[in-house]
């Protein structure tokens, strides 16, 4: 809906930006929309329901103590983009739209390790409660293992596809060389985002929101946004802006991994 939304009202519509918006919400309403609808037609505990139910604060206060930390982790997360943003902004017109473009491009890879993490945090959940360890570490073993090996090749391939998708979204030569520097800086260790997401949705599904939503603050909103500001004081170049990402991304998976495995120890330890 999205893209074809963009399509008929930018160049059917010819209503520019506004068309951009208009498709966004058109999409994201029908997602909405369609969810409802599926979910009251299942049969299964978990279909929705619009009757009277009980309400569990116990329950409630459960959802909190791992929605809340997560949603601020998503928070710490966008705020750290949009102070990226506005020193992209100082770099010109052209390195704006290149970096569009990478955006654009990068959800490709972005969702299925977004994906993996939501399924990761379900399935250790469920696992943990059913008191099946050894399952339980199976099963993240093949996620962190698995998941990065996937992500991996999927931005080789995009990277070998690399001409084609740019293309896509502009035809400015001066456009295109900049977007292709910064995928090939980031593409070869977007492998350390399954890594990061993956350990951070095994804590969550053990109950621990607060050690991942740390780990990202200090990394993204410190390290992340230090580094970049130093680096375009110093260079002032798509480069520069570019080589924050898996810079940021190495630290904060060393930062997890040393968290998950003090978490791990403790658990054996008690």
């Amino acid at each position: 809906v999205n893209v074809l939304g963009d399509y008929f009202c930018i160049v059917v519509l010819h209503m520019g930006v506004e068309g951009t918006a208009i498709a966004t919400v058109m999409s994201q309403t029908s997602a909405a929309l369609c969810s409802v609808l599926y979910l009251r037609k299942l049969k299964q505990s978990y279909a929705l329901r619009f009757r009277p139910f009980v309400f569990d604060v116990g329950e409630l206060v459960q959802v909190l103590r791992v929605g809340i930390p997560s949603g601020i982790q998503s928070i710490i997360i966008t705020l750290s983009n949009i102070i990226i943003q506005s020193q992209i902004n100082t770099l010109g017109v052209k390195s704006i739209a290149s970096f569009t473009v990478y955006f654009k491009a990068e959800m490709m890879l972005y969702l299925p390790v977004l994906a993996l993490g939501q399924a990761a945090v379900a399935f250790v959940g469920q696992n943990l409660g059913a008191g099946n360890s050894e399952r339980l570490k199976k099963g993240s073993r093949i996620c962190l293992f698995g998941g990065g090996l996937f992500t991996f090749a999927e931005s080789m391939l995009m990277l070998l596809l690399m001409p084609l998708i740019v293309s896509i979204f502009t035809v400015d030569p001066e456009v295109k060389q900049l977007a292709a520097r910064i995928m090939t800086t980031t593409y070869p260790f977007y492998f350390l985002c399954t890594v990061l997401e993956v350990l951070s949705s095994d804590l969550r599904g053990h109950g621990d929101a607060i050690s991942p939503m740390l780990v990202v603050v200090i990394s993204y909103c410190g390290f992340r946004i230090i580094m970049l500001l130093e680096l375009i004081r110093r260079f002032h170049s798509v480069g520069s802006v570019a080589v924050c990402y898996p810079l940021s991304w190495g630290f904060a998976v060393t930062f997890m991994t040393i968290v998950f495995l003090w978490k791990k120890r403790k658990e054996k330890l008690t």
